[in-house]
């Protein structure tokens, strides 16, 4: 059976002073690591905002492909027109003759209806209009137009940071919506012209078709360009404000690493100051070493 230890006659408890001193080491240590794990997580998080950024850029450079696809279509149906007009001198779709030649119930009733009405007008076809003011939050509204104005990255940084996913994440998903009422409300007219392409593939009536159907495209691919422009000026101020939050998360892994260090120089001189036959003076200075890491580490957390 094991006898428990007596204590030395000559040790002496620790006061609280020598306690504090042999303690200051291990709490600067926690603090630089800490400060370390906050330095990485910036930097991670940094990294993070910067993939989003070039995925809002693929977006936009998508819907710009879109854009410049449906303006080259337009463009190419107001060219064909052109021609045709100098060939053949198309005049507009006469309602109750085309009404009289077409057999199919369902054409017809598509045709006699109010969605098919713009088909039968003369020079440009007037589409359903689209909203004046697709964005509605004016902060995005704002950006938008810094966007356009040209401004830096550095300049419209105030007003990116104050834009919250949810915000981006509505005015995204109002443009799509939009673009996706446009299309259906041309839908009736769309397959409309399609069938009579079809069914009218020659004679009198034929280039009274094609020119409607050319004139539908025009109008078609202008208002779905307008679209698709918007969204990807979404996507570019998307691009913008996640370039801001990597910038500002880099910023702050910097200044937490630099945090991390003089708390390092602290455990360093608390170290020395144990070493000592008087630490008095090394231990004061590695506590305000060690309250200055602290104070700036929060300083960096709360201001940037």
């Amino acid at each position: 059976m094991k006898l428990p230890k007596l204590p030395d006659a000559d040790e002496k408890p620790k006061t609280l002073k020598q306690t504090i001193h042999a303690s200051t080491p291990v709490g600067l240590t926690v603090l630089a690591t800490l400060l370390a794990g906050l330095s990485s997580g910036e930097m991670t998080r940094s990294q993070y905002y910067r993939s989003l950024a070039v995925q809002a850029q693929a977006k936009a450079s998508d819907q710009w492909a879109y854009y410049q696809a449906k303006r080259s279509r337009s463009v190419e149906a107001g060219n064909a027109m052109d021609l045709l007009g100098v060939s053949s001198h198309p005049s507009a779709l006469d309602k109750a003759k085309l009404l009289a030649a077409v057999t199919d119930a369902d054409l017809r009733q598509t045709l006699d209806s109010r969605d098919a009405a713009p088909i039968f007008s003369e020079g440009a076809i007037k589409l359903p209009a689209l909203p004046e003011k697709p964005i509605a939050d004016p902060l995005v509204q704002e950006v938008l137009a810094a966007v356009n104005g040209g401004k830096t990255e550095a300049e419209m940084a105030p007003k990116l940071r104050q834009i919250s996913d949810d915000q981006m994440a509505a005015a995204e998903q109002s443009a799509q919506a939009d673009l996706a009422a446009f299309d259906q409300s041309i839908n009736p007219m769309s397959i409309a012209l399609d069938r009579l392409h079809t069914t009218f593939d020659s004679g009198p009536m034929q280039s009274g078709v094609i020119a409607a159907r050319l004139r539908f495209n025009m109008a078609r691919y202008d208002r779905e360009a307008a679209c698709n422009q918007l969204s990807a000026e979404l996507f570019e101020v998307e691009v913008h404000r996640n370039g801001v939050e990597s910038d500002r998360r880099r910023v702050r892994s910097s200044y937490f690493f630099y945090g991390m260090l003089i708390s390092q120089a602290a455990v360093m001189i608390a170290t020395f100051s144990l070493a000592g036959q008087k630490p008095g003076a090394l231990w004061i200075l590695a506590a305000l070493t060690g309250a200055a890491a602290a104070m700036f580490g929060g300083y960096v957390y709360f201001s940037f």
